[in-house]
């Protein structure tokens, strides 16, 4: 009832690469065999015997199980044995997933991609035969060295774990580095108008060209492709160059080129060196111009000839007539601007003649001004002397004279020299110049403090006088040479009174006279806030109602009085001792009204506030506290040990503490400023020790001395007091070092010494504990 039993051969497909896998198998007794593919194939007989074989055919693709089952000849049959394999007949497929672009300034690439399977690469650059193992897996990466400029091609083979291949990228791009090289044109110029243009050509397609004309720093785009053409308009004269430099579609920049020119847009200037003699028949002119030309020469309007090349040239004519003449003379340079200048003038021997023109004046002010005419046009010259001197006086057919002369006899000359240099016979005109105003002197004055007062005055020549008070309505006030003015009802104030001359030419002769009505003395204001308080050198400042003359007292102008000034305000300031003072102050103006004095008092304080301490601080305290006092009401300021000060109170008593001062040396330093900036000062130093001493034992006796003796030492300099089994403590010496010694009964003791310093700090006690 035993079912055969199958076992599966070692050369079992388990992978296949291709659609017909064959497995074998034994049995342990004889058999009849069925297979079959599961899930693809029924079963179908297969042999027989202990051992069998089986191909398959058109397998698909995938993982599948072959079933294998026995039958022995008493028909027991078992279930189907199973045995799995896979049939993978087709190779990896992937792409690229990340790599460079057809066209690339990258010189170094990377290419990666992903397949359908797990598998291993190889890869290939250029012309590489052998190649290089790149990973394996799904996906892979590859990176590239430097490489040239140029194509280039990469290739991967992808094989699975069942042998398929296949190549999964093969990729080609080109690296580009070199930007496009420029080449202008042939034969382009150098010399150029103010619209010139270039062009040029590039090795290779451009995605655009920038120009630049003189300043690098500055550029334009100027085309793109494989050739360009700058033009510019109103380009300026001189010298230029231009730059050039083309960048492709990657962004390479090739080298710039430039090429250099000169704008001429600036026609040829001609001018006259020579001009011709107009009373000559053969006149000769010369000119220049300012760059070489080829003149030709045109004679009142006739036909134009060549008159020579250069930068200079001339003409000479013949059998030239009397009239208006003209010379055309035009310059062409090498570029073809063109200049032109035309020269006129008249031939002529006639003189001017000169003729005054009607009423001019025979007696003038300052500034005589007189005018003519000319008969043709004509250089006037002009004379006060008849010609041993003279003077321009302008040009054409009409001209005037005007100057500042003083008072006087003249006689004015004027004569006209025309284009020809023809000069006429001059014209004469007699004059009289009166300039001088009259001269106004005040006389005499009367009671000008009173209501009614007089004014006398003198002029320097007969005069009609115009006066005017205090800026009113002028009036008739006399003439001749004397005048004389008496007030009416005239108030307290300042006054001012006008008096005019005017002579039979109107020359006016001004004389100005201000007094002051003023019957009450000057009233003398302190400036506010002045100080009640003051240092050593006190400065009071008042003002006054009018001008003054200042007196100064500070005892009530009783014997000390002194002068202090004038004007309107003043100060005084003097140095004086502490003390109690009243400042007295009076005006006297110029009318010599004094007014009532106006008076200040005030205190002179120069003395520093005094500080003294008291109560001092413990020294052995780390909180120590200070107080003090001052004999005024100051402001204090503290420092502690030189640092920074602090505001630490005010009035006339202060106190200090602080926490955590370290031991040591202190100095505490107290200033006090009282309200006239007094400053006092105190400093008080102190050492503080707040640290006990602390004994150590150097040597202890031993249990059978009935004369124990200890020495200790300690951290600093104690009075040492020590204790026998908790009696009372009793001094047992003093400094760094101690020891102790006495006879004691047998038994149990206990030992204590401890050390009080200087400052008062009392240390813990050090025992030690012993049996005799």
């Amino acid at each position: 009832n035993k079912a055969p039993i199958v076992t599966f051969s070692k050369d079992s497909t388990i992978k296949s690469t291709t659609s017909s896998p064959r497995f074998s198998w034994t049995s342990d007794e004889p058999a009849e065999f069925e297979c079959a593919i599961q899930g693809v194939t029924a079963f179908e007989d297969c042999g027989s015997g202990t051992s069998g074989t089986w191909t398959g055919n058109n397998v698909p693709d995938g993982k599948r199980r072959f079933l294998v089952r026995a039958r022995d000849r008493y028909g027991n049959q078992n279930n189907p044995y199973s045995f799995p394999f896979e049939v993978d007949t087709t190779p990896p497929t992937g792409f690229r997933t990340t790599g460079p672009p057809k066209r690339t300034r990258e010189r170094v690439a990377t290419i990666g991609w992903r397949t359908t399977e797990d598998s291993n690469y190889e890869c290939y650059l250029d012309n590489q035969v052998d190649p290089t193992n790149c990973g394996d897996g799904t996906s892979g990466d590859f990176r590239t060295n430097s490489l040239r400029d140029g194509p280039h091609n990469f290739s991967v083979i992808a094989t699975d774990d069942l042998g398929n291949t296949a190549r999964i990228v093969n990729s080609k791009w080109t690296v580009d580095t070199s930007g496009p090289r420029l080449t202008f044109g042939p034969n382009l110029p150098t010399h150029t108008f103010s619209n010139p243009w270039f062009n040029w050509t590039s090795d290779e397609i451009a995605d655009r060209f920038m120009c630049s004309l003189d300043d690098q720093s500055s550029w334009e785009f100027c085309g793109s492709r494989k050739t360009g053409i700058w033009q510019r308009y109103n380009v300026p004269d001189g010298k230029h160059e231009l730059f050039v430099r083309g960048t492709d579609d990657l962004g390479n920049t090739g080298p710039q080129i430039s090429h250099k020119f000169t704008v001429d847009s600036t026609a040829p200037r001609i001018s006259i060196t020579s001009p011709p003699d107009p009373s000559s028949s053969r006149p000769t002119i010369e000119w220049k111009s300012t760059e070489p030309v080829k003149f030709s020469c045109t004679f009142d309007d006739g036909q134009a000839s060549d008159c020579g090349d250069g930068t200079t040239g001339s003409w000479t004519g013949r059998n030239v007539p009397d009239g208006s003449r003209k010379l055309v003379i035009e310059g062409r340079d090498k570029v073809g601007n063109f200049g032109r200048f035309t020269y006129s003038w008249i031939k002529d021997s006639t003189v001017p003649t000169i003729t005054f023109d009607k009423n001019q004046p025979k007696v003038t002010l300052r500034a005589p001004r007189f005018t003519w005419k000319s008969s043709e046009p004509a250089n006037f010259e002009c004379s006060l002397d008849g010609f041993r001197t003279m003077e321009q006086c302008g040009s054409g057919t009409f001209g005037s004279w005007q100057r500042y002369k003083p008072d006087g006899q003249y006689e004015l000359s004027v004569r006209g020299k025309d284009n020809n240099g023809n000069t006429g016979e001059p014209a004469k005109h007699r004059f009289r110049v009166d300039n001088t105003p009259p001269t106004i002197v005040l006389g005499s004055t009367s009671d000008l403090r009173t209501s009614r007062p007089t004014i006398r005055w003198t002029a320097s020549e007969d005069v009609k006088f115009l006066c005017s008070l205090d800026g009113g309505q002028s009036f008739d006030c006399g003439n001749g040479t004397t005048g004389l003015w008496t007030g009416r009802n005239v108030d307290d104030g300042p006054h001012t009174f006008i008096i005019k001359g005017r002579d039979t030419t109107l020359n006016t002769g001004t004389l100005t006279y201000t007094w002051n009505k003023d019957s009450s003395g000057p009233q003398i204001t302190f400036e506010p806030n002045q100080p009640t308080i003051t240092l050593r050198y006190p400065i009071f400042t008042w003002t006054s109602s009018e001008p003054a003359n200042f007196e100064c007292s500070l005892d009530g102008f009783v014997q000390n009085i002194e002068q202090c000034g004038s004007g309107t305000r003043r100060s005084w300031q003097r140095s004086r001792p502490d003390g109690e003072y009243t400042l007295s102050v009076r005006g006297r103006d110029v009318n010599g009204n004094t007014g009532s004095p106006a008076s200040h008092s005030f205190r002179v304080d120069n003395t520093a506030p005094t500080i003294k301490i008291d109560s001092r601080p413990a020294i052995n305290s780390s909180s120590p506290s200070i107080r003090w006092s001052s004999n005024e009401d100051v402001k204090f300021r503290c420092s502690l040990d030189y640092r920074a000060f602090f505001e630490c109170g005010e009035g006339t008593t202060g106190v200090w503490t602080r926490d955590n001062v370290e031991d040591g040396p202190h100095t505490f330093i107290i200033e006090g400023r009282d309200v006239m900036e007094n400053v006092g000062r105190h400093t008080y130093t102190w050492k503080q020790d707040s640290i006990a001493p602390e004994i150590q034992f150097k040597q202890l006796p031993n249990n059978a001395d009935s004369s124990p003796r200890f020495t200790w030492t300690s951290t600093e300099p104690a009075i040492f007091r020590c204790s026998l089994d908790g009696a009372s403590y009793e001094n047992c010496g003093r400094g760094y070092d101690g020891q102790w010694q006495k006879r004691v009964r047998g038994g149990e003791h206990t030992f204590s010494v401890r050390g009080e310093d200087a400052f008062g700090n009392v240390g813990p006690p050090t025992k030690h504990t012993w049996s005799i």
